[in-house]
């Protein structure tokens, strides 16, 4: 029951924070899919993670912490990609994408 709910307190402030405009860049240049934002949620974590590892190896600080949130944020990532997609994709109108 604690793993949904740490879901969205570590998840949530990662997909404001990279998530948003990763895909708000895709929506001006694809149309919105499931699998599409599935796939850019789970590689733009992956390549967070990445960077975290990275970090922790030069700077010698505890490693566990990147591979736990590799572990569950490889599984919620793309979950809540394609959700999310779902939803954008039901609100998405050309009107929006004219520039002014």
């Amino acid at each position: 029951m604690a793993i949904p709910v740490m879901a969205v307190v570590f998840g949530g402030p990662l997909y404001l924070l990279i998530g948003i405009p990763v895909l708000l860049v895709d929506m001006r240049r694809n149309t919105v899919t499931s699998g599409r934002w599935a796939m850019l949620a789970f590689t733009s974590f992956v390549l967070l993670c990445l960077a975290m590892l990275f970090f922790t190896t030069l700077t010698d600080a505890n490693q566990r912490i990147p591979g736990f949130f590799l572990i569950f944020g490889s599984i919620f990532a793309p979950i809540w990609g394609a959700v999310s997609g779902y939803i954008y994709g039901r609100f998405e109108r050309d009107f929006y994408k004219q520039t002014i």
